[in-house]
């Protein structure tokens, strides 16, 4: 998929698990699925930002889990930036909560 934004490539399809109960939990624990395996797709830096910027617009960037993915993937893939990593630790409130998350 040469030249296709990464946040193209895949269909957002999910199967409704207990909705009923818990439909928001289970929105965005849809949103960060969906999330992490675009952020697994990411070959380079302007698709790394679609990905964040993708994640502010869900509003998931308060979430630690999804934070904390963010922030692993910028520093530790061979793509990635170390200051721009730096700068989305910065941004997280609770930085402490995120302690023994992997990607």
């Amino acid at each position: 998929m040469t030249g296709t934004s990464v946040l193209h490539q895949s269909l957002f399809l999910a199967q409704k698990e207990d909705s009923s109960k818990h439909p928001q939990l289970t929105i965005i624990r849809l949103k960060e699925q969906e999330c992490l395996s675009f952020l697994k797709r990411c070959n380079n830096m302007d698709q790394f930002k679609q990905v964040h910027a993708q994640l502010l617009k869900w509003g998931l960037f308060s979430n630690s889990f999804a934070a904390t993915n963010l922030v692993a993937t910028c520093a530790l893939s061979d793509w990635g930036s170390m200051d721009y990593a730096c700068s989305i630790f910065r941004q997280i409130d609770d930085p402490v909560a995120c302690q023994g998350y992997s990607v």
